[in-house]
């Protein structure tokens, strides 16, 4: 194995072993779990100090050898522990040193007793850094490196099984370990591996073919040489890796009929379904429909955390029992774990029948291609299935309208569109389908903005969103690739508050129910709520979350959306260069079109390259600045007047009060306005509507909206001479770029204030160090109580990786070098 880490451990053994020796016995002891380099460790040791002669035998120290070196204590027989008790006791005039390794949970009580009085060097090996874990794996995206970390808990050894296979000399290793269990011991450790999890002994007995009494007795000797360890009231492998290594070494037809020893156990105890299916899955015979049922119940309840789980368990129930609604959900769920060209491949078999099976499927078929950006492919196959549709419910043939409406809107149709969506809302539904008419309700909605209906589209939002709060959570589950559809238009509309409700609303059920495509698309809107709450913290965990899922399933265009929010984040916190490349990034993934994520990634491309002084053709957002939101066309009005454009600014403050439909947009619409009198001298009205601006943004979430409204009051009163007033302003203004890192907008503040007299530090603005979010202190507080991520993940209902970036965060805003020194100093209050 490389050599990775342990070099401040390295550094203590060999000082202690250069270090001026007396008349006395001197002990040096390295213990930690398996595998974690305790060996490796003492090698190196022992090779930076070739000057002293190493014996490996207690008893040529007592007869003048200056150091032994024992490894694997934990292994060794009564005689060397009688000879280590003398050493401890009666060490007489010996002058040695003495270097012991061990593993702490297998050593006798009274040997750790007896270790437990000797003074000297103790060194306790724990897991490897996520840095240390980089290295020792090469070549790793962030998110696999963050994965394969909290797998193998920072062990180098089960880091490298998880990453390459576990190599020939560690599978031989743990199999010795085994054998020295015996006969017995090897068969009941077996039947543990079958079981997986949770292990009993009655439920060992039958699949290891074992009397009870030798099965207690076998699981004892396992958990006493460390194999096994105690969980409550139950049995678990040390590591899933060693449960791995040992259930390989059955044979396969020993393993099927012990997992069918144990799936019997289970049955009749009416284990719930995700035991069960943990045996199914190996043991049932085809035609067993029973199994079936057990399969497919239990990928359901496992999908949203384990979709991989659950794929597996749906493939089984398909290979016993072939169905058609089975492929589908197993398609669905393939794609939600990563294995997208698979799934796309069983929706493609699934579409070509027909019936309400085909219409779900063609539902999710359509959704996957619209994500691909593949918007000519899936309307060409809805049509295809509505033109041999058959009689059959209405609300299955009411969902593929409506899909196939948003299919033609997205493709250049909207006539078709508005007629499809019109024939929808005249069909009646019941209740768990009315999201169906939200959703075109919602198309409706986008049509008549467009068309600068305001009034119309106000209307039909408003129906959408009653719909949409009406239904049930199961009723939002079942509908959700259709109701999210519901949001974009909340968005335009400037009801920034509903759409961030919906959206979360949203993103919790597809988070609940393994939908990880709406769950992808949740983390994009959510974080896009949280940039314009000022929540950027919290904005950088969801784009992270959005971009690993969007790996996993082939990076679609809409990951896009994520770089351009990247982008914009890096500009605003100053990072010209780096805002500059991720806008980059999101045009060449990004499809052209007439869509309000094109728009946003042109905008930001546009604002990156204009701040970098790189030119930026005139014709470059007309194609896409009907589909913008109010707060992009304030910053664009802030930057034409920058460029010295008064009628583009001009232009650009229109269309936002054009935009303006709500208290947020209105807001916008004021302070591009403000801006615009500020630049052609009129200060007063300037600061008049600025202070509106702060009374409409401040009866909002819009945080970075209402700082950048008192930085203009503050620049309008300034003017005015008005320097108290101005100063009062630009303080609310600083404290605002502050508290979300807007780093670019907070140095122009500072400027203004310096301008005005003011004495104010670069530092003083920025992020103060104990200044956690809400869900930050949440961590923070679970951290002091020694939780682990994964505890902390499941009492918050988070992803580990959220945790751990929330972990990271706040050791980075406390200044703070490790958990432990967080937890001390939340402890000392």
């Amino acid at each position: 194995m490389s050599w990775v880490g342990r070099s401040g451990e390295l550094d203590e053994l060999v000082a202690f072993l250069g270090a001026q020796r007396t008349r006395a016995v001197r002990f040096a002891q390295v213990s930690g779990d398996p595998w974690l380099g305790k060996t490796a460790l003492l090698n190196r040791a022992r090779q930076a100090v070739p000057e002293l002669a190493f014996a490996t035998d207690l008893r040529d120290g007592l007869a003048g050898a200056p150091v032994v070196l024992l490894d694997d204590l934990h292994l060794a027989g009564p005689d060397t522990f009688a000879l280590l008790d003398k050493l401890i006791h009666t060490p007489g005039r010996l002058r040695l040193t003495v270097l012991l390794g061990y593993r702490p949970r297998q050593l006798a009580p009274e040997v750790q007793a007896l270790l437990d009085e000797v003074d000297g060097l103790r060194v306790a090996l724990g897991p490897l850094s996520p840095a240390e874990c980089g290295e020792l794996v090469g070549s790793a995206s962030p998110a696999r490196l963050a994965e394969l970390h909290a797998a193998s808990g920072g062990n180098p050894c089960y880091l490298r099984a998880l990453a390459e296979g576990p190599a020939a000399g560690v599978r031989a290793a743990l199999l010795s370990e085994v054998d020295r269990l015996g006969e017995t011991g090897v068969l009941v450790l077996r039947a543990a591996a079958v079981i997986g999890e949770a292990i009993t002994a009655d439920l060992v007995a039958p699949a290891g073919d074992c009397l009870p009494a030798r099965v207690r007795q076998a699981l004892d000797a396992a958990v006493a040489a460390d194999l096994l360890r105690e969980n409550g009231a139950v049995l678990e492998f040390r590591h899933p890796v060693v449960r791995r290594l040992v259930y390989g070494s059955a044979p396969h037809s020993w393993r099927i009929e012990a997992h069918r020893g144990v799936a019997a156990v289970l049955l009749a105890q009416r284990a719930p379904a995700p035991e069960r299916a943990r045996q199914l899955e190996f043991a049932a015979r085809p035609g067993d429909r029973g199994a079936t049922e057990v399969l497919v119940r239990a990928a359901r309840e496992v999908r949203g955390r384990e979709p991989a789980t659950a794929a597996r368990w749906l493939t089984a129930a398909q290979r016993v029992c072939p169905a058609l609604d089975v492929r589908l959900e197993l398609a669905d769920v393939l794609i939600a774990a990563g294995r997208t060209e698979q799934g796309m491949g069983l929706f493609q078999e699934v579409v070509g029948s027909a019936g309400p099976i085909a219409a779900r499927a063609v539902i999710r078929y359509s959704a996957v291609e619209r994500m691909f950006g593949r918007n000519l492919t899936a309307r060409a196959v809805l049509r295809r299935v509505l033109d041999t549709w058959p009689d059959g419910d209405p609300a299955e043939l009411a969902a593929v309208r409506a899909e196939l409406a948003y299919a033609l809107h997205n493709t250049g149709d909207p006539e078709g569109a508005v007629e499809l969506a019109g024939q929808v809302l005249g069909t009646p539904l019941p209740r768990p389908a009315t999201l169906i008419h939200a959703a075109c309700h919602s198309l409706l909605a986008y049509h008549h903005w467009t068309a600068g209906a305001i009034e119309a589209a106000k209307d039909a939002v408003e129906q959408s969103i009653v719909l949409v709060d009406e239904a049930t959570t199961a009723e939002l589950a079942d509908w959700l690739l259709i109701a999210e559809q519901c949001v974009g238009i909340v968005l335009h509309l400037g009801r920034f508050a509903d759409a961030r409700r919906l959206g979360e609303r949203m993103h919790q059920v597809a988070r609940d129910t393994g939908q990880r495509l709406v769950l992808m698309r949740g983390h994009l809107r959510s974080a896009f709520g949280q940039v314009l709450a000022g929540e950027w913290a919290l904005a950088e965990v969801n784009l992270a979350e959005a971009a690993e899922l969007a790996g996993r399933i082939g990076r679609p265009p809409v990951l896009a959306y994520a770089l351009m929010l990247r982008g914009y984040l890096a500009g605003e916190r100053g990072d010209l260069v780096a805002a500059l490349g991720f806008a980059e990034q999101a045009e060449e993934l990004a499809p052209a079109g007439d869509h309000p994520w094109w728009a946003q990634v042109r905008w930001q491309l546009a604002e990156a390259r204009r701040a970098m002084d790189l030119p930026v053709p005139a014709d470059f957002l007309a194609e896409v600045r009907d589909n913008l939101l109010a707060p992009h066309l304030e910053q664009l009005t802030e930057s034409a007047l920058r460029r010295g454009d008064p009628v583009e600014a001009a232009d650009w403050a229109r269309r936002c009060r054009a935009a303006a439909n709500e208290p947020g947009a209105l807001a916008y619409a004021l302070l591009a306005e403000a801006r615009l009198l500020l630049a052609g001298g009129e200060r007063s009205a300037a600061a008049r509507l600025a202070g509106e601006a702060v009374q409409g943004f401040a009866r909002t979430p819009l945080r970075p909206g209402l700082a950048r409204a008192h930085l203009v009051a503050g620049m309008a009163l300034a003017g005015l001479g008005e320097r108290a007033a101005a100063l009062g302003e630009l303080e609310r203004a600083s404290e605002l770029f502050a508290a979300c890192g807007a780093n670019r907008l907070l140095e122009q503040t500072i400027r203004v204030q310096r301008g005005l007299g003011r004495r104010v530090s670069r530092a003083a603005g920025r992020v103060a160090p104990g200044e956690l979010t809400a869900r930050e202190h949440q961590v923070a507080g679970l951290v002091s109580q020694g939780c682990t991520n994964r505890t902390i993940a499941d009492r918050l209902a988070l992803s580990e990786r959220t945790v751990t970036t929330h972990v990271s965060n706040i050791l980075a805003k406390t200044g703070l070098p490790s958990r432990t020194a967080l937890a001390a100093h939340l402890l000392r209050g």
